[in-house]
Parts: structure tokens; sequence; C-alpha cells
């Protein structure tokens, strides 16, 4: 800035060289100051788009949020930063999408701290409101305000590909406090309480079940059933008691939500590997199945993202965590992830058979094979 006043001062002397009026060359010479300062103020607080060039991020509105569409020619995502950080509407172009909304909130991806327990402000990290630092049509990186109960914050890259259903999300975690913490990262996805979770015990067929229960959940419960491969658990099905979790260590990474309303089978697959000799939180499971039907008080009304209501609050999560890690102070650990969309399947009773359709689907997708996605 400094640079550019020196040289819109001396354009004075130029104009004054050149003839011009003094009045006239004082008002130029004033113009182009001001002008100059308001280049630079803006250049500061514009976010970047990722090519480089300078964009405005107008804010758009979407289910009670604010934020940004993303888009790629077959899928979008509502990227909200306001009045908190939630990824919204995966979803293909032209339909609905099978996360939760607002009215039954939790709504969309939202993330959490985990140490080697869940803490009771878990869920403050990702509550925060965030702020574009650049972004594109397919992809941004977002910033959260720290949070302060905790001494930490969420930086978040997120990204539509070209020519598949997917949505990749890198999540760090920064460690502001002034001590070493072991922690991890912590990511739910909310769906309503209809259709069906699969999850598999593992990568090669009839892998050892590794399943961890919190101590809260009944067992056994009407709607989760068990194969050789995998376990299902159908969301219509009325729980006993008001919630129920089960942790899965599985090597597999994934899980998936089936269905939605009524008649609709398409699939929404979230996806995290498995580091190998890492420890993570809870019972050694890195991913976890939950379903809640009531706000009424309970040892899993920590699971809700705010304050309870008198209101029922009904719905269902697919969860990954990421391995715990020591993390210095200043420093950050990260994890990536992915949101699939598959087609249709068939609901089958047998876990074995739905966990077969979703894995083909899944590597049709994952091979360029053409498949049609609902």
């Amino acid at each position: 800035m400094k640079m550019k006043m020196i040289w819109q001062s001396a354009s004075w002397w130029w104009l004054r060289i050149w003839r011009v009026p003094r009045v006239w060359a004082s008002w130029i010479s004033i113009f182009a100051i001001s002008m100059g300062c308001y280049a630079c103020a803006t250049d500061r607080h514009e976010p970047k788009s990722l090519n480089g060039t300078s964009s405005v991020a107008v804010m758009e509105v979407h289910d009670g949020y604010k934020g940004r569409w993303l888009r790629s020619d077959r899928v979008e995502v509502f990227v909200a930063v306001e009045p908190m950080f939630r990824l919204l509407s995966f979803r293909t172009i032209g339909h609905m999408s099978l996360m939760a909304t607002s009215d039954n909130p939790p709504a969309g991806l939202r993330l959490a701290l985990m140490e080697p327990q869940q803490i009771p402000d878990s869920f403050d990290p990702g509550n925060q409101p965030g702020r574009l630092v650049s972004f594109d049509t397919r992809s941004a990186n977002i910033a959260l305000q720290a949070s302060s109960k905790t001494d930490t914050r969420y930086t978040i890259d997120v990204a539509l590909d070209d020519d598949k259903p997917r949505l990749a999300i890198t999540c760090r975690l920064h460690n502001d406090a002034s001590m070493t913490r072991t922690m991890a990262v912590w990511s739910l996805v909310s769906f309503p309480r209809r259709g069906q979770l699969v999850a598999p015990f593992g990568n090669e067929p009839r892998a050892r079940r590794q399943l961890v229960y919190p101590f809260w959940s009944r067992l056994p419960q009407p709607g989760v059933r068990y194969g050789f491969d995998a376990l299902t658990i159908d969301l219509d099905i009325p729980l006993q008691g008001r919630a129920f979790k089960v942790g899965l260590t599985t090597d597999a990474g994934w899980a998936a939500y089936v269905g939605g309303a009524s008649g609709d089978t398409s699939t929404l697959l979230m996806h995290a590997p498995r580091m190998e000799q890492a420890i993570y939180p809870e019972g050694n499971a890195n991913v976890t199945l939950f379903e809640q039907d009531t706000a009424e008080e309970s040892s899993a009304q920590t699971q809700s993202s705010g304050a309870m209501t008198s209101k029922p609050k009904t719905w269902a999560e697919i969860e990954m965590v990421g391995p715990l890690m020591r993390v210095e102070p200043g420093q950050s650990i990260q994890h990536h992830q992915s949101l699939w969309l598959l087609p249709a399947i068939t609901v089958a009773p047998d876990p074995d058979s739905m966990r077969r359709q979703i894995q083909d689907a899944w590597d049709s997708i994952q091979a360029d094979n053409v498949i049609t996605i609902r």
C-alpha cells in the first residue's frame, strides 16, 4: 500500500508537468489514492478462490444456515458456516438428500472432539461458526472459530469429484492448549430414523466380529440383525430403551445408510480408512452406528448437539472416529474421509446380502463402470 501511495503522489507532479490545472490534478490524485486504499482493503478481506483469483463470498441460505453450495456435474453439497459449521444435503442434483435436516436436528454432517473417552464439551469445537478461507465451484477450505471450552479448533477441506458421486473431506484438529494432549477427530452424519444402517465386520468374508456396546445399550434389539459378514439396523422397528449404540473395529472402514422416504432405497456410504496398529477411542471402535427416539434425559443424551427440549428427537447416525494421537501444543492432527452416493439396492432381511449389494455398487462406481444413481 505504501508503494501505491508513493506512486499516486508522484502522479500529481506528472499531471502538473503536462499542464493539467492544479485543482484538477489534486482531485485526480486524491481519487487515485482512495481507489488504491480500497483495493488494498478488499485484497486483505476477500477470500481467494482456489485458482488464485479474488472471489466474493456471497452467502447463500439453505435449511436455516448460511454458506455456499458446491456442485459438480452429478452431485451437490451445502457448506454451512453460520450459525455453525455443517455439511448439509449431500445429494444427486435434482433429488432429495438422505441426510437429516434442521426440521429434526442434528442436521447433516458435524464434527466433534474425541479424547480416550467422550467429554462433556466434545461437540463444542464442531458447533462453532466458520469462515470460507478459499473456495471455487467444487471445493472449499473452512476455518472454524476456536473452542474456548476445549482449546481446540477445526479447519476443513471439502471437494467434490469431477466425475464420481463423491465428497472428499479432510479435517484438521488443532491443539491450542499449552500442554500435550491425546485426542482424535470425530465425525457424525445424521439421518431420519427410517430405512437401514449397514456395517461390515471386515474387508474379508467371515472376519472376526469385534463389537463394542456401551452399558446403556439394551440387548437384544429387535431391529438389529447379525449376519456372517455384516450387521444391519432396521430403523423402522421401535427401540428397546431410549437409544442404542454399537461400535465396530473393522478394517473395512465404512458404513452405509439405505433408504429414507417410503420406497426409496438409494444409499449414502461413509468411509474412513482404518490405520493399522493404531488405537481408537471407546473400545478401539472406528465405526459406530447410533439411533435415538426420544429427547428425555438419558445416559445417551450427550450424543445431541445442542440443548435438549421437550420436543421428541428421533434420528440415526453413522460415526467415524480417527486414531488417538498425542498432539503437541500448536500442532494438529488430520483425518481423511469421504461420502459416496450409491444407487438403489434391494432391501433384504439378510445383512450379508445388503453388504454384498452395497460393496458391488461401490466397487462399480470406483471402477468407473456406468451405473445409474437415483
